[in-house]
């Protein structure tokens, strides 16, 4: 836990053990033979009155950490990022981790179950992830092609207002393909 201890953990008995390091405020957790596959949750309280759902699927490899961040960490961090860095890095270097499915420090990423938007009478969009910062925020979306034609695409298209910037990983699409769109819009 990033600035914070955890002090105690609640979840289903019988599914984990548990040890803590109460000096550093971590706690270590191991699933039991019987829930070896089994997906469960844990409810996480901090010392600063914080309180995390995690819910964790356990998995035959090595172990794995996790640290938790506290939004007020993250934002401080993302917004020490968006103002103090030249703009047009900013825009850039957001893109390039987008692209590269990582997130920039003190972004969270948001996963998103949206629903195909048919955009216009050639293309659909579907919103796949959000990397939100301080006040900007990532939009990854999956554009596809819904004709029986090769379409050509310019960033133009699918630019509104409040848009940062806006890239396409391809312009020319054949039928029914897909590409990714990126989007940097202001928010907050």
């Amino acid at each position: 836990m990033e600035g914070d201890r955890i002090i105690d953990v609640r979840g289903p008995a019988g599914r984990y053990v548990i040890s803590n390091d109460t000096r550093m405020g971590a706690v270590f957790v191991e699933p039991t033979q019987t829930a070896a596959s089994t997906v469960f949750s844990l409810f996480l309280s901090t010392e600063k009155q914080q309180n995390y759902l995690l819910q964790l699927k356990p998995c035959a490899k090595m172990s794995d950490s996790i640290v938790l961040k506290p939004i007020d960490v993250q934002n401080a961090e993302a917004l020490q990022w968006e103002s103090t860095s030249p703009y047009v890095s900013v825009i850039v270097d957001l893109i390039r981790a987008m692209v590269q499915r990582k997130t920039v420090e003190g972004y969270t990423l948001v996963s998103v179950a949206a629903a195909p938007l048919v955009w216009d009478a050639l293309t659909t969009l579907t919103l796949q992830a959000i990397y939100r910062g301080a006040h900007l925020e990532g939009r990854l979306y999956t554009v596809r092609n819904s004709t029986d034609a090769e379409i050509h695409l310019s960033e133009s298209l699918f630019y509104r207002s409040g848009d940062r910037a806006v890239a396409l990983q391809r312009r020319v699409l054949a039928p029914h393909q897909s590409t990714y769109l990126y989007k940097v819009v202001s928010y907050g």
